[in-house]
């Protein structure tokens, strides 16, 4: 090589992250008697954080995970995922 020649490098493509994906969201009982117990079921992917709405309990990113819920009347519950790069997906469950 000569002197103060540098290798010609390949220009650098910058990737973005992935999407977050709600990959599944649903309840075990849609139709639920007051005062009973139903479970949440839930599987994010490309995510950095995910919430619910109501809040119900802290959630983190996982393929599949499950939780109880005695909602005291209908409700409408939104699980959000957030992705690395601010991106979010959203899908909606009523019990």
């Amino acid at each position: 090589m000569l002197a103060g020649c540098s290798p010609k490098t390949a220009p650098q493509r910058q990737t973005s992250a992935p999407a977050p994906e709600v990959t599944q969201f649903y309840t075990n009982k849609p139709l639920l008697p007051k005062g009973e117990k139903a479970l949440l079921c839930y599987g994010v992917a490309n995510a950095a954080a995910v919430r619910i709405d109501p809040p119900v309990e802290k959630l983190a990113p996982a393929l599949t995970r499950c939780f109880e819920v005695t909602p005291a009347q209908t409700t409408k519950y939104t699980l959000t995922a957030d992705g690395r790069d601010g991106r979010t997906a959203s899908r909606e469950v009523t019990i």
